[in-house]
C-alpha cells in the first residue's frame, strides 16, 4: 500500500512539473485562427520551444494577452507574421518583437490592433494541430 502511494505521488508530481515547465494543454476559444485551429479545440503548448531561438514565421505561438491592463493569466494565440528587422504595416519590428495575426482577421484581435508581442510575453509553440 505505502508503495502504491508513494508511486501514486511521484507520478503526480511528474505530470506537475511536465505541465509547468515543459507542455501544457490548452483550449482554442473563438474564431481568430480558423480554419486550422477551432473553437474550443484543446491543443499542446511545447514551453521550451524558444528557449534557445526565436519564433519563426508561420509558427503558431501562445502569448500574454496585450493591451489589458490589470487582467492576468490570460493567453491568445496567433501565428507570427513579422520577425525582428522587418516592417510590417507602417511598423518596424525592434529586437525581441513580433507581429502576430489570427488567420481569421474578421474575428482576430492581434497586432493590427495592440502592436508587436515582446518576446517575454510569449508562453510557447503550438506543436498540435496545423
Amino acid at each position: 500500500m505505502r508503495y502504491l502511494v508513494i508511486s501514486g505521488a511521484i507520478v503526480v508530481l511528474f505530470i506537475i512539473l511536465i505541465q509547468t515547465w515543459v507542455l501544457t494543454l490548452v483550449k482554442v476559444q473563438g474564431r481568430s485562427m480558423e480554419p486550422a485551429y477551432k473553437d474550443k479545440t484543446y491543443h499542446l503548448i511545447y514551453k521550451l520551444a524558444y528557449i534557445s531561438e526565436e519564433p519563426r514565421k508561420g509558427d503558431v505561438i501562445s502569448f500574454r494577452e496585450q493591451g489589458v491592463e490589470g487582467i492576468i493569466g490570460l493567453d491568445m494565440i496567433g501565428r507570427v507574421a513579422g520577425v525582428p528587422g522587418e516592417q510590417i504595416n507602417g511598423v518596424v519590428l525592434q529586437d525581441e518583437e513580433f507581429y502576430i495575426l489570427g488567420d481569421n482577421p474578421i474575428y482576430s484581435n492581434d497586432s493590427r490592433k495592440f502592436g508587436p508581442v515582446e518576446m517575454e510575453d510569449i508562453k510557447g509553440k503550438f506543436v498540435t494541430g496545423k
